[in-house]
């Protein structure tokens, strides 16, 4: 197996991303749909994908989670996402 001391390198220490969050379009007029929604990771992409405009439906299994979600991210972007009730263990 040959594997470059370079290779290595890049794995140990990856270089710094050049694109982020900050660097999205504007998203007017696009449809997006975020599974989880309503934590973590898609509740943070939720986010950001509202901050460009963009509509949003937040795709989880618990209503009452989704629902203070979305009160949460009103409140953090001044926009709304639409929550679909989405169980994909079913």
């Amino acid at each position: 197996m040959d594997v470059s001391m370079s290779n290595i390198l890049c794995q140990m220490f990856p270089v710094k991303p050049k694109w982020t969050a900050e660097d999205m379009p504007d998203l007017t007029g696009k449809l997006c749909l975020v599974t989880g929604g309503n934590t973590g990771i898609g509740k943070e992409t939720c986010k950001r994908l509202l901050m460009k405009n963009a509509i949003v439906y937040m795709a989880a299994r618990s209503q009452h989670k989704a629902e203070e979600a979305r009160k949460g991210l009103k409140e953090e972007t001044g926009k709304e996402a639409f929550f679909i009730q989405l169980d994909l263990a079913d």
